[in-house]
């Protein structure tokens, strides 16, 4: 996992954290041990899982929001577990993981009904940010107004022009460029840009 730093202040994109239940599922001890400790310093209550036996069963004894889970293609247990997680708990929102990522799986993953897709290796800024949007979305259908308050936290001049000319650029059809230094958040404001334009009900697609 590549790690990048975010400062409000200074002009970078922040995503604040909220109380919440995220079971993380990795075959991999060492990346599900960073992901846990990523998000556990950022106040999310984490359960660890390394397979989808593991995962079936804590989501069977417990509530959780979110599940994160290591999915490849050629998984067929891992792909059974997701389907049968979907089943069970309709509610949960799904973020997958993947290291051998493709247009067309993203795209079959996403009609699945998972929320997001995420390409390892993962960044701490492309971490925070899939956990960040899923939990507002979430808040979103009780308290729309103070999540959309929440999304992006910043009072920096800089900041602050950046988000005034990212919501010009979601009003229009155009493409556009952000060019910035690696762990400045770029991607964050891009899903900020989707997120605010009339194509947000659509999905995103982060490609590496």
């Amino acid at each position: 996992m590549r790690k990048n730093t975010t400062n409000g202040g200074s002009g970078v994109l922040d995503i604040k954290p909220a109380s919440a239940r995220i079971l993380v599922v990795d075959a991999d001890a060492g990346t599900a041990s960073t992901l846990g400790a990523v998000l556990r310093h950022d106040g999310w209550s984490v359960q660890i899982a390394s397979s989808g036996e593991e995962a079936l069963k804590a989501l069977a004894e417990g509530q959780y929001d979110l599940l994160l889970a290591d999915l490849d293609d050629n998984d067929s247990h891992g792909q059974e577990a997701l389907a049968q997680a979907q089943r069970a708990l309709p509610a949960i929102t799904i973020v997958v993981m993947t290291s051998y990522a493709t247009l067309e799986s993203a795209l079959r993953v996403l009609r699945r009904g998972v929320y997001d897709y995420l390409t390892k290796p993962i960044s701490f800024e492309q971490l925070q940010g899939a956990v960040g949007r899923v939990m507002q979305q979430r808040n979103a259908s009780v308290q729309p107004e103070k999540a959309r308050q929440l999304e992006i936290i910043g009072s920096s001049a800089t900041l602050l022009r950046t988000l005034e000319r990212a919501r010009h650029a979601a009003r229009t059809s155009a493409d556009v460029l952000i060019e910035a230094e690696s762990g400045t958040g770029k991607e964050v404001l891009a899903r900020y840009i989707h997120e605010t334009s009339e194509r947000s009900d659509k999905p995103f697609i982060a490609v590496n």
